[in-house]
């Protein structure tokens, strides 16, 4: 077996790796694939490898790490083919992850929810390697959601929010000040991946924006497999026989909150995915069940957060 740095060569053995072992509940395509891996920005070449079997075009092994400019370390993917466990393959490979993020200068690692992610957290499938992670250093630290809607033969009504709040699809004129919203209310990841889709392309069309005597005070992504950027809750779409559209994140100004403004905002969300012929929708990445169960989601996938603090 071969240990090397993992380059736009070993994508197709990766993704067969992967459908081959997990791609029953989590389907993935070559473009999610190169897109949250070396096309993403935080993407951390030095630890981030692959482990060919005697064989050069198959791939028993993948480990691919992230370090945002915050200082945070992530290991998106830990994979190895399930004929080859108990070899040693996956903590070598997690050593050499380790080893490259503490070298860029970071001292805490998380399983998944980096930015363009795979998972928020650890599957609630694998939790066999639960003890596996512990031992090494790693402890929960909650848990999230992918929630699931079927509106197939419901007809979505928006709330009503009164003449002086308006909801509607942004135009590529609106994302200038859609991007200054969210500096201002929402700085971070929301406002790094909208700046990401915005310079990838986006014309506005995966955004519903809630004004305010014509000021925004709130927004919700929608998206579908015409996004520019697969967004996460388009991410486990090829689950599904039928289209299947994602909504969020979402997010209304503090200073308006407690008005109702966060449904309204959701359902004019659903109604237009509806509207496209999207009438399967995913929320991934969530803790708000209760909210989202009031509008007919419920649970479809979980996760356990998983992180190590200053690991030596």
């Amino acid at each position: 077996m071969r240990t090397m740095k993992l380059s736009a060569s070993h994508l197709e053995g990766v993704c067969e790796l992967w459908n081959r072992e997990i791609g029953s509940d989590f389907p993935l395509r070559s473009r999610l694939l190169y897109q949250n891996s070396l096309n993403h920005p935080d993407f951390l070449s030095e630890g981030s490898f692959v482990v060919e079997g005697t064989s050069s075009d198959y791939t028993v092994g993948v480990v691919i790490s992230k370090v945002q400019q915050l200082g945070k370390g992530y290991i998106s993917v830990l994979l190895v083919d399930s004929s080859y466990r108990n070899l040693g393959i996956g903590g070598t490979l997690l050593k050499l992850a380790e080893k490259a993020i503490k070298d860029a200068g970071v001292s805490s690692i998380s399983l998944g929810g980096d930015s363009g992610h795979f998972f928020p957290g650890v599957p609630s499938q694998f939790m066999n390697v639960k003890r596996w992670l512990e031992n090494r250093g790693f402890n929960q630290r909650g848990n999230t959601y992918d929630l699931l809607g079927d509106f197939r033969d419901k007809v979505i009504v928006e709330d009503d929010i009164g003449p002086e709040v308006r909801l509607s699809v942004a135009e590529e004129a609106d994302l200038e000040d859609l991007l200054a919203f969210l500096n201002l209310y929402f700085p971070g990841r929301w406002e790094e991946s909208t700046n990401r889709y915005v310079t990838s392309g986006g014309t506005g069309r995966e955004f519903i924006l809630m004004r305010k005597l014509g000021k925004i005070i709130g927004f919700c992504r929608i998206n579908d497999e015409y996004s520019p950027i697969l967004a996460g809750n388009q991410f486990w779409s090829p689950c599904f026989q039928e289209r299947c559209g994602g909504i969020g994140p979402l997010g209304i100004a503090a200073p308006f909150r407690g008005n109702g403004y966060g449904k309204a905002i959701l359902l004019a969300g659903m109604r237009v995915l509806q509207e496209r012929n999207h009438h399967l929708m995913v929320i991934d990445w969530t803790s708000e069940v209760d909210f989202y169960a009031k509008t007919g989601f419920s649970i479809w996938k979980s996760y356990q957060l998983y992180a190590k603090e200053d690991y030596s």
